[in-house]
Order: structure tokens, then sequence, then C-alpha cells
């Protein structure tokens, strides 16, 4: 009973049982654990934890098939379809396991109490995708890979491109065969025939069939480069793999990237789940702290700083349940400025934050451009659908109506493109040669700029391949896109497109350069400020905070300190410490 006594949710106990443990012993614990308490463990610790450690917890009791359908279910059943998920998960698995996800996505089904007679991985699959994506992922579906190598088919087969069954040996043929015939190989030619996921997902299954291992260690970098991390990802790939390869893995990404996985993992996140605790005792003392005469603003930032915000909306319920009250608008009665402001927000998930910075921005007389820019330029495709979400849960309104009616010309067009949510995932270094050409051709090489072009590009291609073009404009034009965009271009659309290709080049150096402008100067802009270290507090502040402090004369904590005061200045600098 230990497990589940926690000392007050003791995350140190759960994380010493349960990480150290197979899958298949993890589900011995849990029939044992029923059978001395009655109690179902996986309940239990779903009530007792919170956020991306719960759901790590939660998913490390599935085997790899199991871990693979959650993955799936989670970015299906949500608004908006996580495209890439799908692509991750179905163009790396074999002719088995597509069977064994297949299954195991009917469990996850009845444990989320849906309808399994009306739904499966493929129907959910042909709701949810379209076009030639669709066509690729049900074609995967069917699980009919052929295992062996024909040679006689395989020539007649690098003519056609592309057959869902072909298996990856036959695959490889191909793609040598194909390099023989054309001059080139068949991932050049997915990029130049096709577009969107379905040419993703077409690379990625050339990519697996090349390098399985290469692929997935890729796949894990990218879930944790630059600003933001794709958690569901990141979870999705160590519990899937941590039983089979994942010490091959690790091996190989070691020798791939700078940083070691480990250290990569290690930096992530500045504010972490509070060990010990104990969402009751903190809504006591906040009550303590706000009733009488008077507020204990300092009880309140050691509470509230040193939590995350699914424990601080746990801490918010637990209020409700035992006085009868909204403990924000408590809150928000007893703090004032922009203390009050920094607290209140920190209830919110990163979406949230930044669904309520842009609300706050485009309310009243005037736009506050500068943070449309901020949040939008630096989110990923994800990260833009869940802050539509978020400013519709908000604001019961569109924020994409709300941008159009208060921007114009090419400054709302390339937010307006930003809001489709469309960039595309890989790199194509072919098609990135030809983009710099045609961004040269639309400015600097005519009288006159298409600002279409740059928009269109921009706004569309992956950041690695925006790096790529801006290396290759470099090389051609002897200066590089900024340079280009700033001949071009003027206003708010110059520093939209300004802002995407820095966020190519150096996604933390970007945010750390934003939390130094917010503070730079007479002034401070707290709106920015309170964005920045909230959004990313539980993400990759350590790294922005790393970043800052190597870049600065001044420390991150010393420039927070002398440009705030009182308990604003104290709560923001808890939630660094």
């Amino acid at each position: 009973m230990l497990l589940i006594k926690f000392a007050g949710s003791d995350a140190g106990v759960i994380i010493s049982i349960l990480a150290h443990r197979s899958s298949s012993q993890r589900r011995e614990i849990e029939s044992v654990f029923k059978a001395h308490f009655g109690k179902d463990l996986q309940n239990e610790l779903s009530h007792e934890l919170s956020g991306r450690f719960k759901q790590a917890v939660l998913w490390s009791f599935g085997d790899k098939a199991h871990v693979n359908a959650m993955a799936l279910f989670k970015a299906i059943d949500r608004a908006g379809t996580d495209e890439l998920m799908l692509i991750d998960v179905l163009c790396t698995a074999t002719k088995e396991e597509i069977e064994e996800i297949k299954a195991a996505y009917l469990d996850v089904l009845l444990q989320n109490k849906k309808n399994t007679l009306s739904r499966n991985l493929e129907a959910d699959v042909r709701d949810d995708t379209s076009g030639d994506f669709r066509k690729v992922l049900i074609a995967l579906l069917q699980a009919s890979r052929e295992e062996e190598c024909d040679e006689s088919q395989v020539k007649s087969d690098s003519f056609e491109l592309y057959q869902a069954g072909v298996g990856w040996e036959q695959l490889r043929k191909i793609d040598e065969i194909y390099t023989e015939n054309y001059g080139h190989n068949l991932l050049t030619a997915i990029s130049k025939e096709t577009s969107g996921d379905y040419k993703v997902a077409l690379k990625r299954i050339m990519q697996t069939a090349t390098n399985l291992n290469e692929t997935i260690v890729e796949m894990l970098y990218k879930s944790m480069k630059g600003a933001g991390t794709n958690d569901d990802s990141l979870i999705r790939i160590l519990l899937a793999h941590s039983e089979e390869n994942l010490a091959t893995l690790e091996e190989l990404f070691n020798e791939r990237y700078d940083k070691t996985l480990t250290e990569m993992i290690r930096v992530m996140a500045t504010v972490k789940p509070s060990r010990g605790f104990n969402a009751n005792e903190d809504a006591q003392e906040l009550e303590k702290a706000m009733k009488g005469i008077g507020t204990d603003e300092a009880t309140i930032i050691d509470v509230l700083a040193n939590r995350t915000n699914s424990q601080r909306r746990e801490i918010a319920q637990a209020y409700k349940a035992q006085y009868g009250k909204d403990l924000k608008e408590r809150l928000h009665k007893e703090l004032s400025g922009k203390f009050r402001q920094a607290v209140e927000w920190s209830f919110y998930d990163r979406a949230h934050v930044n669904a309520a910075a842009l609300q706050k921005a485009m309310k009243g007389a005037g736009t506050n451009e500068g943070m449309l820019i901020d949040v939008l330029c630096t989110a990923t495709n994800n990260e833009v659908k869940k802050i539509k979400e978020a400013y519709q849960d908000l604001t019961q309104k569109s924020l994409e109506d709300d941008v159009e009616s208060e921007t114009s010309g090419n400054f709302k067009r390339v937010l307006v493109a930003l809001l489709q949510a469309r960039r595309e995932t890989d790199c194509d270094k072919s098609q990135a040669r030809e983009d710099a050409l045609e961004i040269y051709k639309a400015g600097e090489d005519k009288l006159g700029t298409d600002e279409s072009t740059f928009t269109r590009i921009l706004c569309t291609r992956s950041y690695d391949q925006i790096r790529v073009i801006n290396e290759i404009y470099q090389d051609e034009a002897g200066h590089d896109l900024i340079k280009a965009i700033e001949k071009e271009t003027s206003g708010d659309y110059k520093k939209v497109l300004s802002r995407i290709v820095l966020m190519s080049k150096d996604p933390i150096g970007t945010v750390a350069e934003m939390l130094y402008r917010s503070m730079k100067g007479a002034g401070t802009n707290d709106d920015s400020l309170i964005r920045i270290i909230l959004a990313y507090s539980e993400d990759s502040l350590q790294k922005i905070q790393n970043k800052f402090d190597n870049t600065y004369e001044k420390t991150l904590v010393e420039m927070i300190s002398g440009d705030t005061s009182g308990d604003y200045k104290k709560f923001l600098l808890a939630i660094l410490e």
C-alpha cells in the first residue's frame, strides 16, 4: 500500500518502483494491488497524479502496441488531428505491429468508453484524414507489407515509386535501382512529386526502410528540439521502445547530437511537479493567507509559484470543495496589479496563457501587434491549433476572425496563413534551393516585391528547411534572408518574416531575445514578460534562461530583479528558482 499512500503523493516512491519495472511487471503489480486492497491501481494513480507525469505513468502500464494505440487515440480524439503522430506510428511499424496496434486500439476505445461497434483504428483514420494522405495510411493499416525481397519485381516497382505492401528490404532495393535509372533517390522524387502530410508519410516510410533506428532517433530529437516539447511523441517513443531497443537508440542519439538524450530530457523543464503535493493542504494554506484583514502574499507565492499549472487547478478544485468559493475569484479580489495578472495566468496551461495574451493584445483601442508576432511566429502547428481552441474557450470567439478584424494588408495575410497551421515538418534540400531562388526572384531580382511568395514559403516550409533556404540564399546572394526581408518589406510584415527566419536559426535564442526586449530600455512590457515565463515554465524555460544568461550582460534573474518590484517580482523569481 506504500505505493498508493504516497506520503502525500510521493512522486519519488512512484518513480523508484514503476520506472524500474517492465510493463508486464507493472501489470502484475496492478493485479496484486487489486487483490490486496480491492482498488484499481491505475485509477488511484490517475487521481493522485497530474499533467504529463500522470500521462507517462499511466501509459507505462501498456505494452508497445498499447502505448502506440494510446498515442494514436490522443492524436485523433481531439479538436484537430495530430497528423505527425499518425505518420510517426504507422509509417515505422511492421505488419505484425500494425495488427497489434489495431487490436490495442479497440482496448483503448473501450477504456475511454467509446463505441467499438462504429469505431476502430481504420474507421477513425478514415474519418480524420483525407486525400492521398488518407489513402496511404489506410493502405498501411491493411498490414499487407511483404517481408521477402522479390528481385524480379524490384525494377518494375522502381518505376511505380510506392506500394504500401512492399517490404522494407525491397524498398531499399527499389531505391537503389531508382537512383541508378534517374540519377536521384526516391526521397528526392517524393519531395518533387508530392506535398503536405502525404509527402511526409511517404518520406517517413522510405527513411524507415533505409535506417529504422536513425529515423526513430531523429523523431526523438525533434520531439525536444527548439522552444517547446512534443510531450506525446517523447513519452510514446521512450515507452514504446523501453523494453526493446532503447539502449541502442540512446547510444545512437548520443553519437549524433551535441547533448546526450539524458541531458536533453533533464534540462527541458523549470517548474516540476511538487513532491509531497497535497491539494487539500495547499487550499487550506491559501484560505489562511486570505482570511481576515490583510493578505499573506508570501504564502500565496510559496504555494502557487512552486506548483505546476495542473497542480494549481487541482488546488482550485479542492478549495471549491472545502470552502464553496472560486479560488481564482478570491485571489482576484485579494491581489492587484501585475502580481494579480501573473497569479491568475499561472492557472492556465501554455495554450491558455498564449490565448490570454492574444486576447489582451486585441482588446480595447489599439492592437499590440508585437504580441501577435511573438505568439504566432514561435508556435508549432500543434501549438497554433491548441491556442485557437484555448482562445475560443476564453472568449467564445474565433481567433482567426479577431486577427482579421484587428490587422490589415500583408501583415494580416501572413498571420492568417500562420493560423492555418500547415507548416511542413520535413526538410527537402533540393526544394530549398528552388525556394531560395524563388524568393530572390520575388524580391531583389525585380522592381517591386511579390509578398505572396515570401508569405507562402516562410509560412509553410519547416523551420529546418527555412534554415537551409537561408544558408543557400547567403551563399548565392552574399547576404542572408533577414537582409533581403529588410530591403524588400516594411512594418509589422517585415517583423513577422524576420521572426520566422530567426526561429528557424535559433528558436531558444529567439525566445530569449523576446524576453530581453520585454525588459530592455525604459519601462517593462509586463504582458510579454509574464507570458514567456509562464508559457515556458514547464517546458524549456531552463534552456531559455541559460541562453539568456550566456548572451546578455545581466542574468535573467538580475534583469527581472531590476525591472520589477514587490510581490510581482517575488512571484516571477520563485518560478525561476
